[in-house]
């Protein structure tokens, strides 16, 4: 999904804009929080985590950790 795909069905179905955004990968009881958000130029992706302890995207110099 692209960024402007995801904004694009936000705003047709009228969710506002301060909506929480939540991941539920399968792995964990149920939805948690996208406290870490990192990107790669070299294939333009955007990744969220659970937080940005993540030791695989921190130590990886081709992901770059983003301010929330």
């Amino acid at each position: 999904m692209t960024i402007a795909k995801l904004k694009r069905i936000l705003k047709e179905n009228n969710i506002p804009e301060d909506a929480t955004l939540m991941s539920d990968s399968g792995w964990e009881c149920c939805a948690s929080d996208m406290d870490g958000i990192y990107y790669r130029a070299e294939d333009n992706t955007v990744v969220f985590t659970q937080d940005y302890d993540n030791s695989y995207y921190n130590n990886n110099p081709d992901w770059v950790k983003l301010n929330i």
